[in-house]
C-alpha cells in the first residue's frame, strides 16, 4: 500500500515551482499511507509524489517508475498478485529497474497500451503520465479497493489517494456537498438501486470509478472515463454441476487467500465471528498469522467475539480480543480524528472499532503492515437473502429485489405509484418505469457493487491506511466474483440462499457450529443496544460539544432543524433502540467535516497521541465467560444467589407489524427489547416467572436450562432496564 499525489499544469511544458510545492504538501498529508519512503518525479509539466509502505521487495521497490526514454512516468498504489508470471514474460523484452510487483504495469503499458489492465490480478490505483502522447491516465482496480480522487478546473488537474490531500493544493475548493450528501441513498438509507459513480462528499472533487480509467488529453483538456471490466467476464459454467461449481469456487477463494498472504512483512486477519472471515481463517490455516477481534458489549451478546475465539482456535491461529469495555467512550477528539481519517459522513461505530483494531495491531506488532478482511462475501453469495425475505425463502427474496427495483423507478416517476399499489392490482408494466430492467437480480448486484466501492472499500481502506496498514480483501478477487456471476440461474436458489455456496465450499475445513452459524449484524443484533448506548454517551459528553460544533457549521445552519436534532438526541437518551441514531451521526459528521476543512488537522499527530488499546487474553472462552461479560456489559455481575424481578413499568406486547408473531418488551412505554430469534421462548418464560422475585438457581430449575444461560439472559434484561436486582 502507498499514497500517491500529483499535479499536471496545462499550457506549459515544464513543471512550475508552485506545482512542485503543491505536490510536496499533498504528499505530506498522506504520509501515513507510506511512512517507509518518500519520493517525487517530474516529467514535462507533471509532478508526482509517492509515499511508500514497503510490503514486497523491501529494499528495491521505490516509485515513481520511468520509461527508458524518460517520457512516461507511473505510480501505483496496491498489489499486483500475478506479477511474477507477467514479469517473466515482460523481462524477455524489457529491462526492469526495481523488484516492485507494480512495475509490470509500466512495461505492459509501453507494449500494449492501457489494454494491459485486463491482465492484472490485484488491487491498485495508478497515475500514468505519457508525455509523448500528451495524456494523463488515472485508473482503479475492478472493485475500487484502492482509492483515487481528483479536482480538475480546466487549467490544471490535481489527484491523490485521499481527498484531504487535495485540499493541500491552495486552488482546490473546500466545500462539503450538503445537498448531494443528504440526497445520497447511501447516507439517507433509502433502499434505492443506486449505480451512479461514487460521490466524494465534497463539491468539485471527483472519484475515479472502480473498473474504470479516466484519461485527460492535455492538448484539448478533455476528460473521458472508460470502463475496462465488468463482472460478466467470467467462465462459462452452463454445463457444470453444483458440486463442480462449489469446487471451482473453493479453489479460487483459496488461491485468493494465498495471494493475500504474500508479503515480506507480517500479515494479519480481522476475525468478526461470521462465516466470511472464518473462511479466510480456514484457508490461512497453518500460516501462523495473528487475528484480531473487537470485544464489545454487542459482540459479546451476539456471539461474534466468542465465535472469533473458537474459529481462531480451530484454525490454529492466535486471536487478540481487543477490549472496548463499558467505559470506553470515544472522546470528541478521537471522533474528529476518525472522521477526518475517513473523510466521509458515513463514519459510524463500526469504523471506530475497526480503526482501533488496526491501531492496536500496528502498535503491538510493528512488523505487521497488511490485514486481511472478510468483506464483500454477502453481496455476491446471497448473504442478505434471509434478511430481505424475512426468512421466507429464495422466491420471496427475488420478489423483494423486484419490489426494490420498482420502488427505485418510482422515485423518478412518483405520480405512477398508485398504479403499482398491490391493493389496486399493480396494473402497469414494470418496464414503463425508468431504470427498471428485465433482470432485477443483476441490477441488484450492480447496486451492491456500488455499495462496496462507496462504503465498504472506502472505510476499510481509510481505517487501515491511517494506521499504516494495507487492507486486503480475498473475496474481491475478480476471479472469485466472476465465478459467482457465472452460476446458472437454475442453481441460484440452492447456491445463493444464505451463502450456501460458501458454506458448502468450507465443508471439511470448519466444524458444523461455525459453518452453520446464522449471519448477525455487528451493530444491530444486540437486544441491549450496547453500541448505541456508547455512542449516545459520546454525543452527550462535554455538554454535547460535538453536536454544538457540528450545528455551528454553515451547512448545518442552512439545512438542519436544530430543535428536531436535539429532540432526536433526547429520544436516544431515553430509548437507545430509536432509529434516528444513524441519521443523527450522519448530519453531525457533515457539520464536523465542514468545520475541519479550515483547520486541516494532521491525522498522524492525532492518531499517535491516543493511548494504545488493550486486549483481554482468553485461553478458554467457557472458563473466561464471566470475566468477559463483567468487562464489557453495563449490568452488574450475577451469581446463583442473585435475585431478580420484572421492573414495575414493564409490559409485554404483541408486535402487530411482525407476521411471525414476535413480542415487544416496553419500559415506561418505550421499546427495550424485541423478542424474536432463538431466545424468544426463553425470554417469554423468564418474564412470566419474574412477575415475582426469584434467584438464579430457582430460575434455572424452572426453565430447565443452565445457570449460566439464565445469567446471560438476566444481564441483558438488567442492561435494558427490563429487570431489577432485589436484595
Amino acid at each position: 500500500m502507498c499514497g500517491i499525489a500529483g499535479r499536471v499544469q496545462f499550457g506549459t511544458s515544464q513543471a512550475s515551482s508552485d506545482s512542485q510545492h503543491s505536490v510536496r504538501a499533498m504528499t505530506d498529508v498522506i504520509a501515513h499511507r507510506g511512512p517507509d519512503h518518500t519520493d517525487f518525479g517530474i516529467v514535462g509539466a507533471a509532478v508526482f509524489g509517492f509515499q511508500r509502505l514497503a510490503l514486497l521487495s523491501l529494499d528495491n521497490g521505490d516509485q515513481p517508475f520511468f520509461g527508458a526514454d524518460g517520457n512516461v512516468m507511473l505510480m501505483v498504489n496496491g498489489e499486483i498478485y500475478n506479477h511474477r508470471e507477467l514479469r517473466q514474460d515482460l523481462e524477455k523484452r524489457n529491462r526492469f529497474s526495481t523488484e516492485s510487483d507494480c512495475e509490470v504495469l509500466l512495461h505492459g503499458y509501453l507494449e500494449e497500451g492501457i489494454a494491459y489492465l485486463d491482465k492484472l490480478n490485484g488491487m491498485f490505483a495508478f497515475a500514468l503520465f505519457d508525455n509523448r502522447k500528451g495524456r494523463l491516465i488515472l485508473g482503479r482496480d475492478r472493485f475500487g479497493i484502492k482509492p483515487l480522487s481528483y479536482h480538475f478546473d480546466g487549467e490544471r488537474i490535481v489527484f491523490a489517494s485521499e481527498t484531504k490531500a487535495l485540499f493541500a493544493d491552495r486552488r482546490t475548493p473546500r466545500e462539503v456537498d450538503w445537498q448531494g450528501a443528504l440526497t445520497n441513498p447511501g447516507l439517507n438509507l433509502d433502499l434505492a438501486f443506486t449505480t451512479e459513480p461514487p460521490t466524494s462528499w465534497f463539491k468539485d472533487i471527483h472519484v475515479v470509478p472502480a473498473a474504470h480509467f479516466t484519461e485527460l488529453n492535455i492538448a484539448t483538456r478533455e476528460l473521458t472515463t472508460t470502463r475496462y471490466w465488468n463482472a460478466s467476464s467470467g467462465p462459462d459454467l452452463t454445463d457444470a454441476s453444483e458440486e463442480e461449481i462449489v469446487r471451482i469456487y473453493r479453489d479460487a477463494l483459496a488461491a485468493s487467500v494465498r495471494d493475500c498472504l504474500t508479503a515480506d512483512i507480517e500479515v494479519g486477519l480481522f476475525l468478526s465471528g461470521g462465516i466470511d472471515s472464518a473462511a479466510v481463517a480456514a484457508f490461512a490455516r497453518g500460516s501462523g498469522i495473528p487475528t484480531f477481534t473487537a470485544l464489545t458489549g454487542s459482540t459479546y451478546v451476539n456471539g461474534d467475539a466468542e465465535y472469533s475465539h473458537r474459529t481462531a482456535l480451530e484454525c490454529g491461529l492466535d486471536n487478540h480480543q481487543v477490549i472496548f469495555d463499558r467505559n470506553r467512550i470515544p472522546s470528541s477528539e478521537e471522533w474528529r480524528t476518525i472522521l477526518w481519517a475517513l473523510e466521509t459522513p458515513q463514519a459510524s461505530p463500526e469504523h471506530f472499532y475497526k480503526f482501533e483494531l488496526h491501531r492496536f495491531a500496528r502498535q503491538t506488532r510493528p512488523g505487521l503492515k497488511a490485514m486481511m478482511l472478510g468483506q464483500a462475501s454477502d453481496e455476491f453469495n446471497g448473504g442478505y437473502s434471509q434478511k430481505l425475505s424475512a426468512g421466507r425463502g429464495y422466491e420471496t427474496y427475488l420478489r423483494t429485489i423486484e419490489t426494490l427495483e420498482t420502488n427505485t423507478g418510482l422515485l423518478a416517476m412518483p405520480e405512477l405509484a398508485p398504479w403499482f399499489d398491490p391493493s389496486h392490482g399493480q396494473l402497469l408494466r414494470r418496464d414503463v418505469l425508468p431504470g427498471v430492467s428485465a433482470d432485477p437480480y443483476r441490477h441488484y448486484l450492480d447496486w451492491k457493487l456500488h455499495d462496496i466501492e462507496q462504503y465498504n472499500n472506502w472505510h476499510e481502506d481509510r481505517t487501515a491506511a491511517t494506521n499504516s496498514i494495507e487492507a486486503r480483501v480475498p473475496f474481491l478477487d475478480h476471479r472469485v466474483v466472476e465465478i459467482t456471476n457465472a452460476v446458472p440461474r437454475k442453481m441460484h436458489a440452492s447456491l445463493f440462499w444464505d451463502k450456501a455456496i460458501l458454506r458448502r465450499a468450507l465443508k471439511g475445513l470448519l466444524p458444523t457450529n461455525i459453518l452453520e452459524r446464522p449471519k448477525v449484524s455487528f451493530f444491530y443484533d444486540d437486544p441491549s443496544y450496547n453500541n448505541q448506548r456508547t455512542f449516545i454517551q459520546m454525543i452527550l459528553q462535554g455538554s454535547g460539544e460535538l453536536l454544538d460544533d457540528a450545528l455551528s457549521s454553515k451547512g448545518a445552519t442552512q439545512w438542519l432543524d436544530k430543535a428536531n436534532v436535539f429532540a432526536a438526541v433526547e429520544r436516544l437518551k431515553n430509548d437507545p433502540s430509536d432509529s434516528s441514531m444513524e441519521y443523527l451521526l450522519a448530519v453531525m459528521n457533515l457539520g464536523l467535516l465542514e468545520n475541519m476543512l479550515d483547520s486541516q488537522p494532521r491525522t498522524l499527530d492525532r492518531r499517535d497521541n491516543a493511548s494504545v488499546p488493550i486486549e483481554l487474553r482468553i485461553e478458554d472462552w467457557d472458563a473466561s465467560r464471566d470475566e468477559v461479560r463483567d468487562a464489557v456489559l453495563y449490568a452488574p455481575p450475577l451469581n446463583e444467589h442473585s435475585t431478580l424481578a420484572r421492573g414495575p413499568q414493564v409490559s409485554v406486547l404483541r408486535n402487530v407489524n411482525d407476521p411471525n408473531g414476535s413480542e415487544i418488551v416496553a419500559v415506561d412505554g418505550r421499546l427495550a427489547f424485541t423478542l424474536d430469534g432463538v431466545d424468544r421462548a426463553a425470554w417469554v418464560l423468564l418474564l412470566s416467572l419474574l412477575t415475582e422475585p426469584m434467584n438464579i438457581t430457582l430460575l434455572a430449575a424452572e426453565m430447565a436450562v443452565s445457570g449460566e444461560e439464565v445469567k446471560r439472559l438476566c444481564l441483558e434484561g438488567l442492561d435494558a432496564g427490563v429487570l431489577e436486582l432485589r436484595a
